[in-house]
């Protein structure tokens, strides 16, 4: 599986590490690779809670034992960028494989996966850079600081992804519509690009406290569970969104701004601000894509606006492990739409812009800012749209805020 260059250290779903020392060989367009792999610190093993290793499913199968016998020669540079079928992780190193490829979980970020380092431009790909994690990677907090971390309300958390390094449980899931949500730590945002659309420009430092998003977005069958429990409490209802019957674990799509919020408000979360779901999409690192700044690589054809079944392109996901932020549906989020926010805001001091929810008033009446699909799959696009509108591409995901907003 080739990766694409100018991503450092990506944290991978494809790739599951015992905690030992040995080495990998790698396949790539440059042929067979050895790299050694140093043991995590201390020599410890994962925690008990990490999955055990599982053997590769038939289709990520790759054949053992190695031939390194042939190497093939190296790729051209111009060949690096080009993506290569039948190309994947697997191992080498004693009589049982040390590393693994496994189907990824959409919703772990399991604390057991190596990083990767993939080469620079035109550098022969098959090299790759790897770092066995540490003890305690990707999770396992000490118990004081768990227990000095208070969860809200509403959410329960799913002790077997782990701990952030603050007490915080990495996965959480909604009692109220079942969603599982990714944690995403406090951190400085690089909102919009330095220089590009009008609408997006130029780059805003955003500080954000920690929040709680959808790993997916809001599907059909949890609108419809919404819409029967305001039925049953003989409240107001909604109406029918623009999706098929036959679309329960399709996002859900052709439905109003105040709807959205509605569902957010009745399952105890809040459509997230744009800079929550920038953040969300591009970690602080302010990449230009969820997976990094280079093209994207789909396992089949994909185009913008495409609306699939969630989760449907393990390629799209963000390094928290949220999908679908740079395809499916665009979303709306909460900001009041001004194709000048940027431009206006480029001179307020940082310590005013904390947790921003954009302008206080947008400067087209009722419109409201919508995220996802940009050009090139970027994520800094930003669009505005009528709030009442009832679009088809466009649904909705929710946030946790970690802190008291000021939204209402």
């Amino acid at each position: 599986m080739r990766r694409e260059p100018g991503l450092p250290r990506l944290r991978t779903a494809f790739l599951r590490a015992a905690a030992i020392a040995g080495t990998v060989a790698i396949l790539g367009c440059g042929g067979p690779k050895e790299i050694k792999i140093e043991p995590p610190a201390g020599g410890e093993q994962p925690a008990a809670s990490s999955p055990p290793l599982q053997a590769p499913p038939p289709s990520l199968a790759v054949p053992s034992p190695l031939d390194v016998s042939a190497p093939k020669p190296k790729a051209k540079p111009s060949e690096v960028a080009e993506a290569e079928p039948g190309f994947d992780w697997f191992s080498t190193g004693g009589d049982e494989p040390l590393y693994q490829v496994v189907e990824p979980d959409p919703n772990v970020i399991a604390p057991d996966l190596a990083s990767v380092s993939a080469p620079p431009a035109g550098v022969d790909s098959s090299l790759f850079s790897f770092t066995a994690p540490a003890a305690g990677a990707g999770g396992s907090a000490s118990p004081a600081n768990s227990e000095k971390f208070t969860l809200p309300e509403g959410l329960t958390p799913l002790p077997q992804f782990g701990t952030a390094e603050d007490g915080a449980p990495l996965r959480v899931r909604s009692e109220k519509d079942g969603a599982t949500m990714a944690y995403v730590p406090s951190g400085t945002i690089k909102l919009g690009v330095k220089s590009g659309s009008s609408e997006a420009s130029p780059e805003l430092a955003i500080p954000l406290d920690a929040f709680y998003i959808d790993v997916s977005e809001v599907t059909l069958a949890q609108y419809e569970a919404f819409r029967a429990d305001l039925r049953e409490t003989k409240k107001q209802t909604k109406p029918n969104p623009l999706n098929g019957p036959d679309e329960q674990n399709y996002p859900v799509r052709g439905i109003t701004y105040g709807d959205a919020r509605s569902y957010a408000g009745w399952a105890g979360k809040s459509l997230p601000t744009e800079a929550q779901w920038e953040m969300a999409a591009r970690s602080p690192k302010g990449f230009t894509h969820p997976w990094g700044n280079g093209k994207a690589l789909w396992p089949k054809s994909r185009n913008l606006q495409d609306v699939t079944v969630i989760n449907s392109f393990r390629t799209d996901q963000s390094v928290y492990g949220v999908f679908d932020l740079a395809g499916n549906v665009r979303e709306w989020v909460y900001d009041p739409w001004s194709p000048t926010a940027y431009q206006d805001n480029q001179a307020t001091a940082v310590s005013q812009l904390r947790n921003w929810e954009g302008p206080k008033k947008g400067t087209v009446e009722s419109t409201r800012v919508v995220k996802g699909n940009g050009p090139g799959w970027n994520v800094w696009h930003r669009s505005g749209v009528i709030q009442t509108s009832k679009v088809p591409d466009i649904g909705f995901r929710c946030v946790v805020s970690l802190k008291e907003s000021k939204k209402k």
